[in-house]
Order: C-alpha cells, then sequence, then structure tokens
C-alpha cells in the first residue's frame, strides 16, 4: 500500500475511438481517478484522435492508494447524456522507499493508447523534503527576571531609555506588567519604584503625589521628550505633566488609568535607589542581613546552585593558577565549524602546541550575553564542560578566556560531525547503529541527571561523533541544576521539533524534558525526521501536545524500538520511560536494549558501527561556504565600567589532558 503524495502528467493519448462507430470524430479527456475519487481531469480537446495535452496534476496531500486509474471518455455534446468511456487503464504502484518518476506508456482497454508521466513522494520522502528545507533551528529560552513585583523579559528592538540611568537602550529588559524598561544591572535599583500591577507594594515605596492640575493631559510636541515612568518617547502622544516646578515629570497620559504612576513627585528615585542600595551592600557585608557561614570549595556532587557553581570553579582557579589560560594570539584559527546564538564555532591550534592538536573555539558577544541576562546561562555551559571526559559522553573544555569583546571557551575537538550531517549523509541509520548510539546517548543523559543536571536542548546538532565514531553530547547552554530529589523548573526553553509536551504547556517539569527528547532523537535516527514537524511553531506544539506520531513499519523500524520510543513518547512526564526520579536504569532495562553489556559500553569497549572520514572536516558545506573562518566585529558591551559580569569567567581545566 501506498502511502504519499502523487504527480500525475498526462501527456499524450493515440489512435482513439468512439466504441462502435471508429469513424466518428472524438472529443477525448483523460480523468485521473485514486480510491474511487476523482483526482482531477484534462481539458477537452475536440475532434482529435490522438491528442496532446502536457498538464500536471497533485494530490496535495497525503494519499494512502495501491494503483491510479486513468479513464479516457468522449466529452458528448447533449449534457444530458453521459460521456462516453473509450478506454481505461490501471497503474499499479509498485513498492519503494525513495521518490521515483515513473513513464508509464500503455494501452487502453479496449483500444487506444496513452502516455503519463506518473511521480511518486512516499510519505517519509515528502516530509524528509521538508525537514531538508529547514534551517537548523536555533534554541530559545524564555527568561523572566522578577523583581520588587515586575516581571521583566529581554526585548530586541525595544528602543527606550533606561528609567534609571536615562541612557538610551536598542534591546533591554521590559515589565510584561506594567511596561517599565530598565538596563538588567539596574533591575537591582528598584525598591523605590515596585511594580503596581504586583499583589502588594514594597514598605519603602515613596508616596509623595503629582500635579496634574485638570488631570486632561496634552500632546506632547518636543521630540525627545521621555516618560519618565517606561523610559518610551511621547513625542505626539497624550501626556502628563507634573506643574510643580521642583518636578516637571512626564508621563503617558494612559499610564494614569492604568494606575502606574509612581507617588514619587520632586524625588530624585535614582539617587535614593543607589544609596540604598549601597547601605544594604554594607549591611550584607557585615552581617547585618544574613548570616555569615564559612564557605568551602564544594564538591561536584553537592552543587547545587550557581552560587556555589562559581566557588567551584574559584576553588579551581586557585588550585591550577591562571598561567595555562591561552589568549586569542596564542592560536591559529583554521576553519568554520558553525554558528551558534551568541557567535561562531571554530576549529584552531594552539600555535606552541607541537603536537598540532585541534581545538573548537566557541567565540561568543558579550554584547549579546549581556543584553539578553545570559551571564549565569554561559557559567553553567562551562561548568557542564568542566565535568566532560571520554567515560561520560560528555564534550569537554580545555579552558575559557575572554577578550574586550569576546568570551571564548576552548573545547575538546569533536572531528566525526554530528548526527544532523550523518542523517543527511547516511540518509538515516541502521537499527543497529541506532541501538549503539542510543545506549551511549543515554549513558550521558543518565550522567548528567545523577549529577542533578538536565539538559534541555537534546537534538542532532548537539551529539557529535569523536574520531572512533563515539558518541559526545555537547552544547550546555541550556543545562539546568538542582534538578533532583523532587525539585522542578518551570522556564520554557528548547528546540521546538524536540520539546516536551509539558514545557510547551508551561508546566513543571525535571528529568522527564530529556527523555522525551531523546525519543524523538531515536524516531528521527531511523527515519531521518522528528515525529512531529511543523514550519509554523504554534501548531507543531498543538501537534505535540495532541497528536500522535505515525510510526514506520517492519523492517525498518522494529517492534522493540517503536514500543521504547512510544514510552519515551508518552504525554504525562508521569508514564515516561524513566522519567521519575531516580528511575535512570529503567531505560537499561527496556527490550530494546536486551542483550546490551552496559559495563562494556561505559568503559568504550563495544567497537563503534561506523568510523567517521578522518580526512574530511565532516561539516555542512553550507556552513563552510558561507561563513569565513574569522571572528566577527561586535560592538564592546555597553555596562558601567564599575560592574563587570564576566569578571570571573576565565578558567583552566587542569584535567582536560588526562581527560582527553
Amino acid at each position: 500500500m501506498f502511502r504519499g503524495e502523487i504527480d500525475v502528467k498526462i501527456n499524450t493519448a493515440k489512435d482513439l475511438e468512439l466504441p462502435g462507430d471508429p469513424r466518428a470524430p472524438v472529443n477525448p479527456y483523460v480523468k485521473i481517478i485514486i480510491k474511487e475519487r476523482e483526482l482531477d481531469r484534462t481539458s477537452v480537446k475536440y475532434g482529435e484522435n490522438s491528442p496532446r495535452w502536457d498538464q500536471t496534476f497533485s494530490s496535495g496531500d497525503t494519499v494512502v492508494t495501491e494503483c491510479i486509474r486513468f479513464l479516457v471518455l468522449h466529452k458528448v455534446e447533449d449534457e444530458e447524456k453521459e460521456d462516453i468511456l473509450i478506454g481505461k487503464f490501471q497503474y499499479k504502484i509498485p513498492t519503494l522507499k525513495n521518490q521515483i518518476q515513473h513513464l508509464v506508456v500503455e494501452k487502453l482497454d479496449p483500444k487506444g493508447g496513452i502516455e503519463a508521466q506518473v511521480t511518486l513522494k512516499p510519505v517519509f520522502e515528502a516530509k524528509q523534503q521538508n525537514v531538508n528545507k529547514r534551517v537548523r533551528k536555533q534554541a530559545f529560552k524564555k527568561k523572566v527576571h522578577h523583581k520588587y513585583g515586575h516581571a521583566f523579559e529581554f526585548e530586541r528592538g525595544l528602543n527606550a531609555n533606561c528609567t534609571h540611568c536615562n541612557k538610551f537602550m536598542f534591546s533591554g529588559h521590559q515589565c510584561s506588567l506594567c511596561n517599565k524598561s530598565v538596563h538588567k544591572h539596574h533591575m537591582q535599583f528598584l525598591r523605590l519604584q515596585p511594580c503596581p500591577a504586583a499583589a502588594a507594594p514594597t514598605s519603602d515605596a515613596v508616596n509623595i503625589r503629582h500635579n496634574f492640575g485638570n488631570g486632561n493631559g496634552k500632546t506632547s510636541v518636543t521630540p525627545w521628550e521621555v516618560c519618565d515612568y517606561c523610559g518610551k518617547y511621547v513625542f505626539s502622544q497624550k501626556i502628563l505633566l507634573c506643574k510643580k516646578p521642583d518636578c516637571k515629570k512626564v508621563f503617558h497620559f494612559y499610564h494614569l488609568g492604568l494606575k502606574e504612576i509612581p507617588n514619587n513627585c520632586g524625588v530624585r528615585v535614582q539617587e535614593l535607589e543607589e544609596e540604598l542600595a549601597r547601605i544594604m551592600a554594607d549591611r550584607e557585608r557585615r552581617g547585618e542581613l544574613v548570616p555569615q557561614q564559612r564557605r568551602t570549595v564544594p564538591r561536584v556532587a553537592s552543587v547545587k546552585s550557581l552560587g556555589d557553581v562559581d566557588e567551584w570553579f574559584k576553588g579551581l582557579v586557585e588550585e591550577s593558577g591562571v598561567l595555562d589560560i591561552p589568549t586569542l594570539d596564542d592560536l591559529n584559527i583554521l576553519d568554520m565549524l558553525g554558528r551558534g546564538a551568541y557567535g561562531k564555532v571554530l576549529r584552531v591550534q594552539l600555535r606552541k602546541d607541537t603536537n598540532k592538536r585541534s581545538f573548537a573555539l566557541k567565540a561568543m558577544a558579550k554584547q549579546l550575553i549581556f543584553e539578553e541576562g545570559d551571564e549565569k546561562m554561559i557559567q553553567m555551559e562551562k561548568y557542564v564542560l568542566s565535568l566532560g571526559n571520554p567515560g561520560n559522553f560528555l564534550a569537554g573544555i580545555h579552558s575559557a578566556f575572554q577578550t574586550d569583546t569576546h568570551l571564548f571557551f576552548l573545547m575538546e575537538y569533536i572531528s566525526g560531525g554530528d548526527f544532523v550531517f550523518h542523517m543527511t549523509q547516511r540518509g538515516g541509520f541502521p537499527e543497529n547503529h541506532v541501538k549503539f548510539y542510543a545506549a551511549e546517548l543515554s549513558l550521558a543523559i543518565i550522567y548528567l541527571h545523577k549529577q542533578g543536571i538536565i539538559h534541555r536542548d537534546l537534538k542532532p546538532d548537539n551529539v557529535l561523533l569523536d574520531k572512533e565514531g563515539h558518541v559526545k553530547l555537547a552544547d550546555f547552554g541550556l543545562c539546568k541544576n538542582g534538578i533532583k530529589d523532587g525539585e522542578r523548573t518551570e522556564t520554557p526553553c528548547g528546540t521546538p521539533d524536540y520539546i516536551a509536551p509539558e514545557v510547551v504547556q508551561g508546566n513543571k517539569y525535571g528529568t522527564s524534558c530529556d527523555w522525551w527528547s531523546f525519543g524523538i532523537m531515536l524516531f528521527e535516527m531511523i527515519t531521518t525526521y522528528p515525529p512531529f514537524y511543523h514550519e509554523d511553531d504554534d501548531i507543531l506544539f498543538r501537534m505535540i501536545i495532541k497528536d500522535e506520531p505515525e510510526y514506520p513499519k517492519p523492517p525498518e523500524m522494529s517492534k522493540q524500538l517503536k514500543e521504547m520510543i512510544k514510552k519515551l513518547l508518552k504525554k504525562d512526564p508521569e508514564e515516561r520511560l524513566a522519567s521519575q526520579d531516580g528511575r535512570y536504569n529503567d531505560i537499561k532495562k527496556d527490550e530494546f536494549f536486551k542483550g546490551v553489556d552496559w559495563d562494556r559500553y561505559e568503559k568504550r569497549m563495544v567497537t563503534p558501527p561506523y568510523v567517521p572520514n578522518k580526512e574530511e572536516l565532516n561539516v555542512d558545506d553550507e556552513i563552510t561556504r558561507t561563513e569565513p573562518a574569522q571572528l566577527s566585529r561586535v560592538d564592546k558591551p555597553d555596562y558601567d565600567d564599575t560592574f563587570d559580569p564576566f569578571k570571573d569567567f576565565d578558567f583552566y581545566n587542569k584535567n582536560f589532558d588526562s581527560a582527553a
């Protein structure tokens, strides 16, 4: 039974005759029938016994059928009479996996002939074409900063002034509740300006009312005037102007109706906020607010927060020193490997390395990271990279350093290419290859989960093969730690095709999100396309929540693999395989992995089924052809000189050589 899309081109017919009257003129046309339904028909060729049409028709949607019927009919002039059948032919669709074009030249029953071209696109091939058209999707993370009742989200193209320092921001953070705009590093100075939409104002709020006269407002005619509440320009809009001579603050008129205008008449709030923040910091340093505790460098297993991560790195730096941290001048840039959200990944070598080892250099623009408030995310990625070694199938890091404009991760170079590259080149994986890759990848996931870390962006782009063909899990930018002993998180993030239903719905989630993505990847390794795919993310998310995958039949996918994927793609995370706390080994016990020697896998003693080409770069041609192997020019970050969110970024991994 064929399942897929069908295109039919009717070329010509010949030697057509009316039954019982071979000399009568013929007015032929062709009707195309699929599953007893008319797909379409050609135009009528009046008085032609051997007509030519060259007309193409398409099913458009997926159809399920075993054959295509061609009916050649004579158009009668009397509309009350039925058209006369001249001849017919039935085309039986062959069994196939790939798209084919078949030229059909056949005799008609009872007489005559027809020539047509049939293009068959099996459902797997049709979906694969759509997948190949799509670009590699970037992961997203919807971050909300809650401060004094405000809910700040990053907005690109904000075009507003920071309401604390009054500097213009092309991009910045805006409260989704009241539209106040502010630099991320100035959120701390809002103690006296709580969000009016919050349940209750803070006790520190100033309460001196403005005098707006009759309160009817006026239209602003000054191009450079800015609303003192939200930071947006008010030119040609209705505004309120405080009439008190020691104030004269300007607000959008609509803030009055929304009760968003603060009662801070004549108060220089910015100066008060900074002084208050200084006093609070002094009190905290003296131990008046937070009891001081002696901090020690925690063990890896005890890292539960980003504060612990910072302390852990400080301990490592103190132990190893900074003499081995390279600079950009120490590197030779060789090739372009890929592009991420904040910059490029390049293949480099250390100039002084006599072994000429290659490394992967991830270059990230400070300004972009700072604008989107992702400083902690970068620290988390550095932490997880520092855990990487061959035994846990995680990519590792040599060092981290910075310039005025960029942050850099100097990482292990994984030369075999990612799964997207291999699925494109190899047309999917045989099931015995899938079992090998799934076993090693599941060990990497289990290792992270035992550390209380969830990956949140498992996808073929982030799984690579090393030079021997073993799996390496990479790109830890969306990782979240502290997820164990019942802890959950709720930040929506990930790459749309691989996001679990509970994440799409905004529910709290834990390790379950990674096992869903793992199931999506298993499906894709076999079929080369994900089970849920649409170019419109809103439609895709509805499919993830409501639809079930269409599984290929054996021998393309065995019953054991199909059943495991079904258990991994359960909509309810509580029913999903290995998703319950501490149930890591459920995945190992599944029927699909029957006979797998897990001890040998953990020791990398199982021979990989495929060894990548060591003479090639194993990177998409589109990347190497369109992107130069050089750093992009970016602006310096615009934070204050007294505030450096990246001051503790530099790091050298003394365990890298032994782990590599």
